[in-house]
């Protein structure tokens, strides 16, 4: 090796052994100073992505761990709740068992109703009001007559069933109605079982959708719920029947009878065939589709003596080939009273065909409306009544188009075709327009068409005159002030009054104690209580002994949802002990990766240490070798 003065390679070795040793010193220092293998990305590029994913993890157990924790106060908050409401329906249960024995007087029997009374008003209270966080977990609850039936159609053996079991375990409940074939079961009860179902009611609990049914041969797939034939005893719907504010959709009627043979096969078609002594409303139905021979209506075929209100059709198309064709109601009789009601859609009928109803008879009809587009076929046709006669029709209105076939020797009207003697129209209107060859229509009129006998009531009603320049009616002139003619008159659709749909009451919480985006990562508990209606009368003892089974039934219901409660509590504490066995071999995992070997680094730092002061040593030693050149000179 030369012997050099600029360039010393012996001290250039040295100090790069030198700041290796120093590196290396310093990497252990650090190590040892803070614990960790990987202090920075550069000491361990792989190992720092995956501990920090690592870590990410840890971090969102340690979040899910108290989310499952949150979860379980909440949850012992409703519990809680719960389990002293069923203290509180004991103590009711015990005053109605107290009750129940014959040998307590009026005053004490006010005394214990007065216990009752207060019981109930706090189990009202605190089950509407307890709250976790701010939020109302067991979900508020008004209450209705309907809101919570008595009992389901889906536990009643209808294909056994008999007139006696009826009568002794369903008559006079509510029955619950939540499928299409819990419906169409109604009708099995009353066609084929010919079971008397007065004084039932029927509720709905959820939408309706026919098309559950699927349809048969002819495009059906509804029997109506109510028949009367002339052959066999008649087995009319006499029950009552609340929609509570639901949809019926898709009713779907199609009977192809060509020959006119008057069984009953294909008359009285609707919802409903032929009611009596019925009640139905607060329902919806939407997109009706029937076609029969006569007494023909979307929701009724014909009505006696019963009431309909507040029910309301749209979509809908209504075929007669005969009598007595309506939008709502077909045929409308003895006594029957129909109320605060709508129909839109189109009607097609023979004998007497309405937008609303067919034919009026002794009965009446307020505040319902109709838009419809009309076409008859027979004698008499009105957007809104075919005809009237002994009832009376107050206070609604109707809009549309009416015909008749050039065919037919038409009594054609705006509002109705034809009234007869004792009939009466109060307070109507109309805005229809009547449509085709009206030379070729026996009488027709921009309201009314035809009126026969002299002793029938007309008052306060209006037709548009911008619709129709028709006179009021074809030889109505005797009472032509009765009816006025407005331009531009104003028709209000009849709304659906609001019903408060209690059935089911649903406050689902998601307790995220996963990691995860996805659904495994969640766990879902309907905390609301659906709370039946609490009507416990302890006047005598046989109303006292009839509670019973009212409270045992809440009871019963209150117990099953404390048990979905402890179920979701189990697995609550089955997470978290998940989530700490995840969280134990990811920290081990984690470790492995990150952490520092104490005793190798401290290996490593002695070891650099002397190779630093070696280092140092021979750097000083080196820096002397080119002074060798001066003795040379």
């Amino acid at each position: 090796m030369s012997i050099t003065v600029n360039t010393n390679m012996s001290s250039i070795i040295a100090q790069r052994s030198l700041y290796k040793a120093t590196n290396k010193m310093n990497t252990a220092l650090e190590r040892l100073s803070t614990g960790l293998r990987i202090n920075s990305s550069k000491d361990d590029a792989a190992g720092s992505a995956i501990s920090t994913k690592l870590e990410y993890k840890m971090s969102s157990y340690d979040v899910a761990k108290d989310n499952a924790q949150m979860g379980q106060s909440m949850l012992d908050t409703a519990n809680g709740t719960l389990s002293n409401i069923n203290s509180m329906l004991q103590r009711m249960r015990d005053l109605s068992e107290q009750a129940s024995n014959g040998t307590y007087g009026e005053d004490e029997r006010k005394a214990m109703q007065a216990e009752i009374d207060g019981l109930t008003e706090e189990i009202y209270r605190i089950k509407n009001t307890t709250e976790f966080n701010g939020k109302k977990i067991l979900g508020e609850q008004e209450y209705s007559d309907y809101s919570n039936p008595d009992i389901s159609m889906s536990i009643i053996d209808v294909e056994n069933m008999t007139q006696s079991i009826w009568n002794s375990k369903y008559q006079g409940k509510i029955i619950g109605i939540n499928s299409a074939q819990e419906f169409k079961n109604i009708a099995v009860l009353n066609n084929d079982k010919g079971i008397d179902l007065s004084n039932t009611t029927f509720a709905l609990t959820s939408d309706i959708n026919l098309d559950d049914l699927g349809l048969d041969a002819n495009g059906s797939n509804w029997t109506s719920i109510g028949i009367k034939q002339d052959d066999e005893e008649n087995k009319t719907f006499k029950g009552n029947f609340n929609g509570n504010g639901y949809t019926i959709s898709n009713l779907k009627i199609n009977t192809t009878k060509t020959d006119i043979l008057d069984d009953g096969t294909d008359s009285n078609l609707g919802l409903f065939g032929y009611v009596e002594n019925a009640e139905i409303k607060n329902m919806l139905l939407d997109n009706a589709q029937v076609k029969g021979y006569k007494y023909i209506g979307a929701l009724v075929g014909s009505s006696s003596n019963s009431t309909i209100s507040n029910c309301h059709i749209k979509n809908a198309n209504v075929n007669g080939t005969s009598s007595n064709t309506g939008g709502c109601v077909g045929y409308n009789l003895n006594g029957s009273y129909i109320k605060d009601s709508s129909f839109e859609g189109n009607v097609k009928g023979g004998t007497t065909t309405g937008g609303f109803v067919g034919w009026n008879k002794d009965s009446n009809i307020d505040n319902c409306y109709a838009n419809a587009n009309v076409i008859g076929s027979g004698s008499q046709a009105g957007c809104f009544a075919g005809s009237t006669n002994h009832g009376i029709i107050s206070n609604c209105q109707a809009t549309g188009t009416v015909s008749g076939l050039a065919t037919k020797p038409n009594w054609i009207g705006g509002f109705a075709g034809a009234i007869t003697n004792f009939g009466e129209y109060i307070n109507c209107k109309s805005t229809a327009e009547i449509l085709g060859d009206q030379s070729t229509f026996r009488e027709v009129g921009s309201f009314l068409g035809r009126q026969v006998g002299d002793d029938y009531t007309i008052k306060g009603c209006e037709y548009d005159t911008d619709k129709s320049s028709l006179k009021p009616a074809g030889n109505f002139d005797a009472i032509d002030n009765e009816i006025k003619g407005v331009s531009g008159l104003t028709i209000t659709q009849t709304e659906p009054i609001e019903i408060k749909k209690q059935s089911q009451i649903i406050n689902n919480v998601n307790l995220q104690v996963g990691i995860n985006s996805d659904l495994s990562s969640v766990i879902s508990i309907d905390t609301a209580f659906t709370l039946e209606k609490i009507d416990v009368d302890l006047s005598t003892d046989s109303s006292a002994r009839n509670s019973l089974l009212r409270i045992d039934r809440i009871i019963s219901a209150i117990t099953d949802k404390m048990t979905e409660i402890g179920a979701t509590q189990n697995r609550l504490e089955s997470t978290m002990e998940f989530q700490e066995v995840q969280r134990q071999a990811l920290t081990s995992a984690n470790s492995l990766i990150k952490d520092a070997d104490i005793a190798k680094e401290s290996a490593n730092y002695v070891k650099n240490q002397i190779l630093q002061n070696v280092t140092s040593t021979l750097l000083s030693t080196a820096n002397q070798n080119p002074s060798i050149a001066l003795q040379l000179i």
